[in-house]
């Protein structure tokens, strides 16, 4: 189970506990609504004191849950730094060769992928002002291209440009 997914889990299994905390608390005011008349007044005064008595624990435990949560989160992810470290090691602990490599091969894919883009879509530019024939060379391409050009769109310029990529790609179709 990945990281996130993990976490995730956790995150459910506290906010299960918090919602079981809130059933019993609301248990005992259903009593309470129910039972009115029909109980003395010195018991649903005891009742009432139980409720409060309850609801403060309630919401304290809640409070432990969140925070005991947040804590098994932070360690999750201090264990995965930890262990990126121990793998990778530190830049000065890399090989200079490694280093340039990591940070030439986005702008390379960018250029490659965009490149390819930009030549397709002039070729089917061409086609049409030549032979005024319809635009079939974008159309062709696999909706694996597509995914690929939006996540260099995305990491360049963020969610946003990918959905408005997204969304106009799929209005044409």
């Amino acid at each position: 189970m990945g990281l996130f997914n993990w976490g995730k889990a956790v995150k459910d299994a506290g906010d299960g506990v918090s919602s079981a905390f809130t059933g019993v608390g609301s248990g005992i005011s259903n009593i309470i609504n129910s039972a009115k008349g029909q109980i003395p007044t010195e018991v649903q005064g005891q009742l009432l004191i139980l409720e409060a008595q309850l609801n403060g624990d309630i919401k304290k435990a809640e409070l432990d849950i969140q925070v005991k949560v947040k804590e098994i989160m932070v360690g999750a992810q201090q264990s995965v730094y930890d262990f990126a470290l121990k793998y990778e090691g530190t830049a000065d602990q890399v090989p200079k060769w490694v280093l340039t490599m990591r940070s030439v091969i986005r702008p390379l894919i960018t250029i490659i992928s965009m490149g390819t883009f930009f030549l397709l879509m002039g070729m089917d530019i061409f086609k049409m002002i030549s032979k005024d024939a319809d635009m079939t060379i974008l159309n062709s391409l696999p909706e694996q291209y597509w995914w690929i050009l939006g996540i260099v769109v995305g990491f360049w310029f963020g969610s946003k440009g990918v959905e408005n990529l997204f969304s106009n790609k799929k209005k044409v179709d």
